[in-house]
């Protein structure tokens, strides 16, 4: 639980600080391009921190939106049921994450959602959270 709302005060932080520009996609864009690598830093150390696992990120604007990945080192060969727990975990924040987005949305109202996806260490996506679209 403490991982998922450290996640949720990172993405906060992130939207928050969202620059102007012409268009949805060029505003995120242009953003995660100037910030990436603060972002990125800034999510693993809040990941490790809650966690006391490591991991590796990636941003990636897609449309009007963006999708970041988590991968966490110590994780591979998750069981199914352990997967369903997390989604369920996640699932149960929804509105969390439906109230992050609207926020965000309010200094930038083309912003559509944003997607997290908790990977083990080999890329295989464990669950997902999001807002939006």
């Amino acid at each position: 639980m403490k991982r998922v709302l450290s996640i949720a005060l990172v993405l906060i932080m992130c939207f928050a600080l969202v620059a102007c520009s012409e268009s949805a996609n060029d505003k995120v864009k242009e953003y995660i391009d100037e910030n990436r690598e603060e972002i990125l830093d800034s999510m693993e150390e809040s990941f490790a921190h809650s966690s006391g696992m490591t991991c590796t990120s990636s941003i990636k604007v897609v449309d009007a939106g963006f999708i970041v990945n988590i991968n966490i080192n110590e994780l591979d060969d998750v069981p199914e049921e352990t997967k369903e727990q997390m989604q369920d975990a996640y699932d149960s924040l929804g509105n969390t994450f439906e109230g992050m987005l609207e926020d965000m949305q309010e200094e930038l109202p083309e912003l559509e959602y944003f997607t997290i996806k908790v990977c083990d260490k080999d890329g295989e996506v464990l669950a997902t959270i999001g807002a939006g679209k």
